[in-house]
């Protein structure tokens, strides 16, 4: 079936949202593509660079006929903008988003949305160094890669026409990455490539790029995955071990460790003391790199 949307609306034409505008036009998914945004000159240069076909000031108004809404905002304003219009949404509609922010915000994000409506997180890795509609490009998300992160919420044929949409705009797209590597690819996209290009300039190869530029950069970046993969294997393993009786709930590690040494009898005052035991090697590697743990955490989190 052919992926087409009556009335696709994008919450913030800038660069992001005014390419995603652009592709919706130039091959016709779309048969209407209104933009909402606060700087009206913002929104007459969409118009006149043919990122969108109309413009109106209240959101409410806009998406109440829309199938497609995309939230092309800075992530800390979502829950503001969906508390605004959400109610409007008629049922069937998809809301997605371009914020290099998930996990608990994509959740947060589904709560606002009345019933019916579909939510699908999406964080497409491309920008350039300007921004605004004046910036925007068709072939931005060419050959670039877009993470779409679906819940157990999700609904799959949303999911299907945003996949279709990223892949009309020609990205890669991915529907789920492990955590440590969305953190670490999400880590990597945002190394700023002017200091790669000038190390380059000044004669460095790429392994002395890497061993002088980029490893020293993603430091933080490797601490918080290799910190964030130890806390989830040792939980998974001793946890399970000391929480879970049932055979049939048992996860991959305790389910291994158990075929090879046997079942053990549940004792809980030693169960409560392997908790303890489990938790202390976490909260002391945690203790000792939550510098570095929280600078990886953050310094990919907001894209320009």
């Amino acid at each position: 079936m052919k992926l087409h949307f009556n009335q696709a609306v994008i919450i913030g034409v800038g660069l992001i949202g005014g390419s995603l505008g652009m592709i919706l036009r130039r091959k016709q998914l779309a048969s209407n593509v209104v933009g909402v945004g606060r700087r009206i000159e913002n929104l007459k240069t969409a118009v006149s660079v043919g990122a969108i076909d109309r413009y109106v000031v209240d959101p409410r108004e806009a998406v109440k006929d829309a199938d497609l809404v995309i939230l092309a905002t800075p992530v800390d304003t979502y829950e503001s903008h969906l508390k605004e219009w959400a109610s409007c949404l008629r049922p069937g509609a998809i809301v997605t988003d371009v914020g290099s922010v998930k996990g608990d915000l994509v959740v947060r994000s589904e709560r606002q949305i009345p019933r019916g409506v579909h939510f699908v997180g999406a964080h497409p890795i491309a920008g350039k160094e300007k921004t605004g509609a004046a910036a925007g490009s068709e072939d931005l998300f060419s050959g670039r890669r877009c993470i779409l992160t679906p819940t157990q919420q999700t609904d799959p044929q949303a999911l299907e026409q945003v996949q279709a949409l990223w892949q009309e705009a020609g990205a890669v797209v991915l529907t789920s990455l492990p955590t440590g590597t969305y953190m670490l690819y999400a880590y990597f996209a945002h190394i700023p490539d002017e200091l790669l290009e000038a190390a380059r300039i000044d004669g460095a190869g790429e392994f002395t790029v890497l061993a002088r530029v980029v490893l020293p950069l993603s430091f933080p970046g490797l601490i918080a995955v290799g910190v964030y993969a130890f806390m989830w294997a040792w939980n998974d393993l001793f946890y399970s071990l000391t929480i879970i009786s049932s055979k049939e709930l048992r996860t991959v590690g305790p389910g291994l460790l158990l075929e090879f040494f046997g079942e053990m009898q549940q004792d809980w005052g030693a169960a409560m003391a392997a908790s303890f035991l489990a938790s202390a090697p976490v909260v002391l590697v945690f203790a000792f790199l939550q510098r570095f743990f929280i600078q990886g955490l953050t310094a990919g989190a907001v894209k320009a």
